[in-house]
């Protein structure tokens, strides 16, 4: 199948009441793991690269692959830029064939940020590319902050405005949730209220980055008041960095270097059991099946609920 944007499958999304998953990729074989795995279970799913890594490869070769494997791939596949803080890297990925790209603000203030967010949105609507834009900050792990304090959260009202401002896609907020998993870390406490403040001004697909500590319990609520896309990377990367280590435990001193890029089949596939049980978990198991992808036009806006 070719590309689909995230418009289109957000839209299917917020109409039937479930979530897709946006699983971070970072090589070929955790693209075809995460494709592989979205076909068995017979889902949408998104394919996002991180700016932080392809600040160090080429766009153009990791959307080639993406390119490549969506054609492949029997299920509706959306390339997604995640965290596009500059502009010269989301410009470069609308131009490589992103289907969909991520903004967040760099440090702007709030004037400076929508006019960043507008422009990104004119270049990449003239050629149906969807744009999802971040109000609030989630906390990273990496960085050293383990909580998501009232301060940082995204403002109902501020969030309204935003979009009504930029004419985005889809946003992304904080609530709650931590990017990232830590010793000892407790359950991620999501401020429901918000949300529902939210989802009540706001009348596009909201997204949820942090997913990996969330609970059955938490991902059934969170896509009941409206958010459709959650994102998913340390559960994804654990299986394949812990592959890793058992293969420099075992061999350190005659290291293959070809298995290193290829793991092993048991990773793989504990990879890709992971991915199968969040789709059922987000209630998009089972909706690939449908030939009604393409059909929505990206200006299409969802209602409130």
């Amino acid at each position: 199948m070719p590309l689909e944007n995230l418009n289109c499958v957000l839209e299917k999304a917020y109409k039937e009441r479930y979530a897709v998953g946006a699983f971070d990729t970072w090589n070929i074989e955790s693209l075809r793991t995460v494709i592989e795995a979205a076909e068995e279970s017979r889902s949408p799913v998104i394919v996002q690269a991180y700016t932080e890594r392809i600040k160090h490869t080429d766009i153009e070769y990791y959307s080639s692959i993406g390119k490549v494997a969506a054609e492949n791939a029997k299920i509706p596949v959306v390339l997604h830029l995640d965290h596009g803080d500059n502009l010269r890297i989301v410009m470069q990925s609308i131009r490589q064939g992103f289907t969909s790209v991520g903004v967040e603000n760099p440090g702007f203030t709030y004037q400076q940020y929508v006019d960043f967010t507008r422009r990104v949105v004119e270049v990449a609507h003239a050629v149906d590319v969807s744009v999802e834009a971040e109000l609030g900050e989630v906390p990273r792990v990496r960085e050293g902050v383990t909580d998501a304090s009232r301060e940082i959260m995204t403002n109902p009202e501020e969030a309204s405005r935003f979009v009504a401002e930029t004419d985005i896609d889809a946003l992304a907020i904080s609530i709650g949730t931590v990017s990232g998993l830590y010793k000892g870390m407790k359950e991620t406490k999501i401020d429901f209220d918000r949300l529902r403040r939210i989802r009540n001004l706001v009348n596009v697909p909201l997204v949820l980055h942090g997913g990996t500590a969330l609970t059955s319990a938490d991902i059934e609520k969170l896509i009941e008041l409206g958010v459709c896309k959650i994102n998913i990377g340390t559960a994804l990367h654990l299986p394949f960095i812990n592959g890793v280590k058992r293969l420099l435990e075992n061999s350190p001193e005659n290291i293959d270097l070809y298995k290193i890029h290829e793991v092993d089949d048991v990773v793989q596939e504990e990879a890709k059991g992971v991915i199968i049980t969040l789709t059922k978990l987000y209630g998009c198991s089972g909706k690939a099946s449908t030939k009604i992808y393409g059909t929505v036009k990206r200006t299409t806006k969802t209602k409130k609920v």
